[in-house]
């Protein structure tokens, strides 16, 4: 059945790499806890390299499919359709710092991103803030807890709104959807307690249903309570009347 899903990928990438917009640039960012891509037209392949660990929590639309392994994010869009309008690909958790992005376009061209990080942007002028008196000021912080992920993952990989015409092999045709993780197709464009596992006992779907959301493999580390630093005033000094 995966040859299938492969086959109509290859017969859209034929229809839709004459309609699509052919793009040469593009921009791709983090900001805070989202990754947004900025570009003319649809890509067909986007490669993001990165160092970190993250959990990802899939903002992708119908049609596309996305991997992440050994810090690599691989997104393949296969029906041609454009990002929401709001561009973002992905929020994730954890930390993220993308060093290499490439787009492969539906017309087999292949250009680097642009990447620009608004988070190092912003510690970086946060850094060049000067303090004009001689005031020794720190802060009284409340004590934070850092998320830290053990290993990038994917919350949900499933590939929505998939469709054919050919039946499976339990006789179903239409729209179905697809998750490489567990490896199961089901009925309808997406997941939901009406779909059924194809080739599978109806009702088979409900119990990967409760399972579809990944939750992040994380541990809690608390951040320590800064407490201010008490600067004493300098006492003139007395000098003798003699």
């Amino acid at each position: 059945m995966l040859k299938k899903t492969k086959a109509l990928a290859q017969l859209n990438r034929l229809i839709y790499s004459s309609a699509i917009e052919e793009s040469s640039s593009g921009t791709i960012n983090i900001t805070d806890n989202s990754v947004l891509l900025d570009m003319v037209g649809a890509f067909k392949v986007l490669k993001i390299v990165y160092k970190g660990n993250i959990f990802i929590y899939n903002k992708l639309p119908e049609g596309y499919s996305i991997r992440v392994n050994d810090n690599v994010i691989r997104i393949v869009n296969l029906l041609g359709r454009n990002l929401p309008n709001d561009k973002i690909i992905f929020n994730f958790d954890g930390n993220m710092n993308i060093y290499k992005a490439e787009v492969k376009t539906f017309n087999a061209n292949k250009f680097l991103l642009d990447i620009e990080n608004i988070n190092e942007l912003r510690l970086v002028d946060k850094s060049k803030t000067k303090v004009e008196d001689d005031t020794l000021l720190i802060i009284d912080e409340p004590a934070s807890e850092e998320v830290l992920i053990r290993r990038s993952q994917v919350d949900d990989d499933t590939i929505r709104g998939l469709y054919t015409d050919k039946q499976f092999k339990n006789g179903y045709s239409g729209y179905y959807n697809y998750s490489p993780s567990r490896k199961s197709f089901a009925t309808g464009r997406e997941l939901t307690n009406n779909s059924t596992a194809i080739g599978n006992k109806t009702g088979f779907a409900k119990n990967i249903i409760k399972k579809q959301k990944i939750q992040p493999v994380i541990t809690t580390q608390k951040t320590p309570e800064v407490k201010p630093l008490k600067t004493k005033k300098k006492e003139p000094i007395k000098r003798s009347k003699y």
